[in-house]
């Protein structure tokens, strides 16, 4: 029974190990298999009531080609030319001048965007300067903006971008410029043959209302409760910890607590290095990593870093992976301004670039297109819209029904606005084939899984279902072996 059980506790690892190192089939390419996108939305004023009207909205998207998943440097990235245009045909009903400044969200960069050179460190790119704002066709002046939003696992919220889309710097009663930033270090020093196998766990005082804190570039967790903090990660083979602590920070002599996975105690010690101990400002903490060369204003940048820590790190726990580079979830926005005199019509045109998501599971490839319509029902009133998708590939899925074949692609017009936001999907395919391998379903169970909990934690989850798994199917099968052997008997 024993050399049974290892036989297929060896035969459930072997699948694991072939599912997590090979291509998964009905995809060309290996895990992720899928790319987000980024969501656009039309314009709209950023203060209080507009009495503009919209008379007609011309809405053109140019996709005469798909973007890879994969990109070899900025260069290439940017040669991708996927637009949006939106033509508004604006109206002043009113006897007094409007004077209206208006922004036009249009999303993060897609996370196939995100590039990094020979060590490691983030390539910024900067696709915000290849399209125009006109008026009557002339050019005017435009600002891009940023704010923080993880869109690339939320869905984006328009009221929460201009709630940080400041002109000043957030003022929060935790995070100021003052607030003092504390890096504490530790060494692993641990007699264990395979420290991977090794839990750190320390609990101290923390009062959570006047605190955050996190680990560096670890997998593990941390957690608050009303006036104690814990830390909980895997260890690691070069034995060096970092923590942040921002704003009171406690004692950093902590008590470390040395386990195996199972609770066992394992013989090593977790050494502080007092005299390695950093102390900044939380300015000094954000901008460190701040490059006036990228095009962002040190407001937004400050601003979204006040805006991720609050989203991220206040909280009553978090596991996985904490990756403090807040600048690959940075929403971008165009901000302008308009002057219409009493009785006045202009045009108004705004070009941006659109990414979509990338889904890997079909065969080809679908890419999906997001447009929010939503944002146009602020408008005093608004009349006509004409959507026209100008592309070679098909489409193959949309949320608005009433689109038409074309020569050069297909078009759809409205009296008011649909009520559902715009979402179409493209494929160079009419009928797209979904996977229906097992072997890919549960290999994107696996990514995601190890995405989520880290790889220590995340293999021996995986022991422990087989060893578990395993178990059963031996249970089993030497009960029926008893039982064949008594009827035989």
């Amino acid at each position: 029974m024993k050399y049974r059980t290892i036989k297929l506790f060896s035969v459930f690892l072997s699948i694991v190990v072939i599912l997590l190192c090979f291509p998964i089939s009905g995809s060309a390419n290996s895990a992720p298999r899928y790319w987000s996108g980024v969501t656009a939305s039309g314009i709209f004023i950023t203060e209080g009531e507009c009495p503009l009207i919209v008379e007609k909205e011309y809405l053109s998207f140019d996709l005469n080609e798909i973007p890879k998943n994969d990109y070899e440097n900025a260069e290439s990235f940017l040669q991708y030319d996927g637009k949006v245009t939106a033509e508004y045909y604006f109206y002043n009903p009113t006897d007094y001048t409007v004077n209206a400044t208006l922004v036009f969200p249009y999303g993060n960069l897609p996370n196939y965007a995100y590039i990094y050179d020979s060590s490691g460190k983030h390539i910024p790119i900067i696709d915000t300067d290849k399209y125009d704002i006109t008026v009557n066709g002339t050019h005017i002046d435009k600002t891009t903006r940023y704010t923080y939003s993880n869109s690339t696992w939320y869905e984006f919220s328009i009221e929460d971008g201009l709630n940080s889309l400041s002109d000043g710097y957030i003022d929060d009663e935790l995070l100021t410029f003052e607030t003092p930033v504390t890096l504490y270090s530790y060494t692993l020093n641990c007699k264990e043959s395979n420290p991977k196998n090794v839990r750190i766990t320390a609990t101290f005082e923390c009062d959570n209302t006047k605190t955050i804190f996190y680990v560096k570039s670890r997998y593990g967790g941390f957690s608050f409760s009303e006036d104690k903090g814990k830390i909980s990660i895997g260890a690691d083979d070069d034995g060096t910890i970092e923590v942040y602590f921002i704003g009171e920070a406690p004692d950093g002599d902590f008590d470390w607590q040395l386990t195996r996975f199972n609770g066992d105690e394992v013989d090593g010690e977790v050494i502080f290095n007092k005299d390695k101990t950093q102390k900044i400002t939380f300015e000094e903490y954000v901008f460190a990593n701040y490059n006036s060369d990228s095009g962002i204003m040190r407001h937004d940048w400050y601003n979204a870093a006040v805006c991720f820590f609050k989203d991220n790190v206040i909280s009553s726990e978090r596991y996985g992976y904490f990756d403090t580079h807040f600048d690959d979830y940075l929403t971008r926005w165009y901000e302008y301004d308009l002057t219409l005199e009493p009785g006045e019509r202009l045009v108004n045109s705004v070009t941006a670039p659109i990414y979509p998501e990338i889904d890997g599971t079909y065969t080809p490839f679908v890419y999906t297109y997001t447009y929010l319509l939503s944002p146009a029902r602020k408008w005093a009133d608004f009349g006509l819209l004409e959507v026209v998708i100008n592309t070679p590939f098909y489409l193959t899925d949309s949320t608005v029904s009433d689109f038409t074949k074309t020569e050069n692609g297909y078009t759809a017009t409205f009296n008011g606005l649909p009520e559902n936001e715009l979402v179409f999907c493209l494929s160079e395919s009419e009928s797209p084939e979904k996977s229906k391998s097992i072997f890919g379903f549960l290999g994107d169970a696996f990514f995601f899984l190890f995405q989520f909990c880290g790889p220590i934690p995340f293999f021996v989850l995986l022991i422990f279902c087989g060893g578990f798994i395993t178990l059963i199917v031996v249970l089993i099968k030497e009960r029926r072996r008893k039982a064949k052997s008594n009827t035989n008997s």
